[in-house]
Order: C-alpha cells, then structure tokens, then sequence
C-alpha cells in the first residue's frame, strides 16, 4: 500500500471512529480490501460465507456495501485489528442488535421538519389573483392633439397580483410631478411641484398594456422652463376600496434634449410654427 493511500485511509478511519455510537448498533467495522479500497460499516447480517455485509444507517437512509471474504486484506473491528479468519469466526459478537437487513428507516414523526422540502412561502389565498399586492408606473410627457406642443404626462398604471399579474381594478388615482431646478439648493423650493392629479380608475380602462391616463397641463408646461433639469418625477398613487392604498413612482423626461428647439424657444415664444 503507498504512503498516499495509507495516510487517506487512516484520515477515513479516524473519522468513522470519531462517528457518535448509534444506540443498538453493532461495532464498527473497517476492512481493507487487496485492491486497496475500504470499507467501513456495522456488520449486516446478510453476512454468510461467501461475502461480507457492512452497512451505515441513520434515521433517513440504510447503505449497505459488500466484498467478498477472499477479497479482504485486514479487518479492524471495534478499535481492535483481527486476523481476518479470527473476524470471520467471532462475527455474531459484532452483528447489530437491533433490526433486520431489509427493515427500511423509520418515517420521521410529525413534529420533525423534512429539511430537503422547506416551505418557501405560505399558499396563496382563494382570491390571491383578484387583489392587488403591489403598483408598477410608467410615465412620459405626451402628445394627444394636432400641434407640436406637449399636452400633459400620460401614465401608464399596472396593479399586480401575488403572481405578477395584472389586475383591473376600480379606485382613486392620485398623481403628483415634481420637478428639480438647475442649481437646486437645501431648501425644498429646489424641488417644485409642477402638477397634481386626481381621478377615478375603472375596471375597463385597463388592457394587456395597463390602464392609461392622460394629464394635461394646467399651467406653463415644464419643457418650456428652462430652470429646470431635463428629468422629473411622477409619484402616483392607487386607492382600492377593501385592498388598500398602493403607491409607486417612475422617472420622467420633462423635454428631448435638441439644440435646434432649445435655440428656437429662446428667440420666441411659440413652438407652432
């Protein structure tokens, strides 16, 4: 046997004795085979004259391993080395004295948690499809009549379900865009507030795509000031009767960045032309 596999074996045999002692389980017995391979177990007692048994067992699982006894190079059973002959005729001092070869591991009780099948989350309620858990918002300043000039901020909203589904709902939508200035400073006018929107969502506004709403400037539009950063915010806001209020915000582009345009507004004021 090489220095390699003796010093691998022994590391294998120190850890199989240094294995807790199971209650009713026969000695430990460790064998080397000729071809070099060991093997470690309490004696099965299929064990007969042609063959060797050895199993490991726990409350899960039974493995069981043979060879043959002509196979069998040195045999250390119980912390002591046996002639292989000596083993063979003292084997029922190391036979286990409990259960049989077949007997299949015991199911584990109620109380004792079957670690391989973890429950990841609760199951889901009967009307888990039908309420609304979470708020998704897209938003853009849009264009709805016939001129060049912006009209308001369009919003797409998306209610979702515990699956990531769509959920028509009918509710009270609250949107707010907020705006930044280009040197904004500590106080909170650095971050005004361009518009505010109210209005009553229904089931038949949505579609595949979500349900879309149109909200039209009252005032100066924000992509002619030019005071302010090119980017906004729009907060919005999903009341549902019994649900519960469901908020979310997206990130808004007040106006295309074009230097032709941007020359244009400063030498006049209308964009019609």
């Amino acid at each position: 046997m090489s220095r390699t596999t003796l010093v691998a074996s022994s590391l294998i045999l120190l850890s199989a004795l240094a294995q807790p002692h199971i209650a009713d389980a026969g000695e430990l017995v460790v064998v080397w085979l000729e071809d070099g391979r060991m093997l470690a177990g309490e004696v099965d007692p299929r064990t007969n004259d042609d063959r060797l048994w050895l199993r490991s067992s726990s409350r899960t699982f039974v493995v069981s391993t043979s060879a043959g006894w002509e196979q069998i190079k040195a045999v250390n059973a119980g912390g002591v080395r046996l002639p292989v002959d000596e083993f063979s005729k003292r084997m029922d001092e190391f036979l286990p004295k409990g259960g049989e070869p077949t007997e299949l591991p015991a199911v584990a009780s109620a109380g004792i948690p079957n670690v391989t099948t973890p429950v990841i989350r609760s199951i889901p309620q009967k009307n888990a499809a039908t309420r609304v858990t979470s708020l998704d918002v897209e938003a853009r300043v849009a264009n709805w009549d016939q001129d060049a000039e912006t009209d308001g901020v369009e919003i797409r909203v998306f209610p979702r379900n515990t699956f990531g589904e769509l959920v028509p709902v009918s509710g009270q939508i609250t949107a707010t865009l907020v705006g930044r200035n280009q040197l904004p400073t500590r106080e909170h006018s650095a971050f005004p507030q361009l518009g505010r929107w109210s209005l009553q969502a229904d089931t038949s506004d949505f579609g595949s795509y979500g349900g879309v709403y149109r909200l039209p400037f009252r005032n100066r539009h924000p992509d002619q000031d030019r005071s302010l950063v090119q980017y906004g915010l729009v907060e919005v806001s999903l009341y549902v009767a019994g649900q519960g209020r469901f908020t979310s915000d997206a990130t808004i582009y007040l106006y295309p960045f074009n230097p032709v345009r941007r020359d244009m507004q400063q030498h006049a004021h209308d964009r019609n032309r």
